[in-house]
Order: C-alpha cells, then structure tokens, then sequence
C-alpha cells in the first residue's frame, strides 16, 4: 500500500442556488496512481425565505368583530420552507375581539435554517370610533343646496343618536 503523496487544494463554495457547483478532486499517492471524484447535487442556501401577508393589511382600520381572513404565504426557492407560522394560520380570523392596536406576524424558516419574520399594524376600532369615521365622511362630502345639507345634518344626528343607544 502506498500513502497519498498530493491531492488538490481545498474548494471554498460560494455561489448560492441548487445544484449549482460539482467541486472536483483529484489524489495521488506515492507509487503515482491517481484517483478523482466529483460530488454533483450541491445546494447552497443563504437566502431566508420570503414572506407575504396580504390580510391584514398595514395600517388599516378594522371593525370591532369585523369577520377578517388571514391570507398570508411563504416561499423559499432553494431549499424550501421548513416551518412557518402566523399570530393565527392562514384562512383563519384574525383578531378583532377588541378595540385597540394589533400586530399580527408571520415567520418562517428554510431547510439551510435560514429564518424571517414580517410583521403588520393594525387597528380595531370600536363602535365609537368607527360612527365618528363614518360623520367624517359624511361631513367631507360635499354638499351645495340646502336639501343636500339638512340631509348631511340629518345623517349625522342619526348616527350620533344610534351610537349613543347601542354604545354608551
């Protein structure tokens, strides 16, 4: 038996992607046989995976127990997602319990153990805060001839009067 006399110098693999690289090296021992070897089937992943959420949308305003479905999704191209999660799963509802300033999260983690997480604000509102809105609107629009105006005022009493039966 012979020892190895040289073989090749280390590779140092950078390029990300699948299969991308197929590193070959070659060894010859001290009686001058040679042998070499290609490993093919690579994958490099340095990249976290990606993250979309759709629903909920950021800064938007809810209604206190508005029905509101979560859509959210995760991808990773090169070594494909192994866990994720969102503040609920996606499809299901999201929080509008209470009144109030939310954040809902979706996280996710990729074969190479690359991970990310995104996160969107949201706000419900509660009853009163949402007639209040709603005056808003209704109080921007506007209105030139006095039948157009009485009806503005009467719409806005109207929801004043009906917030304050149901809320107060």
């Amino acid at each position: 038996l012979s020892n190895i006399d040289t073989c090749s110098n280390p590779v140092v693999l950078t390029q990300e992607g699948a299969n991308q690289q197929s590193p070959e090296g070659v060894a010859v021992d001290q009686a001058g046989n040679s042998a070499s070897a290609i490993k093919t089937g690579i994958n490099i992943d340095q990249t976290e995976p990606s993250i979309v959420i759709n629903v909920p949308v950021n800064l938007t305003e809810y209604v206190l127990a508005e029905q509101v479905n979560a859509n959210w999704s995760t991808a990773d191209l090169l070594s494909g997602v192994k866990s994720e999660s969102g503040t609920v799963p996606n499809g299901e509802l999201i929080d509008t319990a209470s009144a109030g300033d939310k954040i809902f999260e979706v996280s996710a983690i990729d074969f190479a153990d690359n991970s990310n997480s995104l996160q969107v604000a949201y706000k419900v509102l509660s009853p009163a805060e949402a007639t209040e809105k709603l005056i808003g609107i209704i109080q921007d629009i506007n209105l030139t001839t006095p039948d157009e105006r009485s009806l503005n005022k009467k719409l806005t009493n109207a929801l004043r009067n009906i917030s304050k039966e149901k809320y107060d």
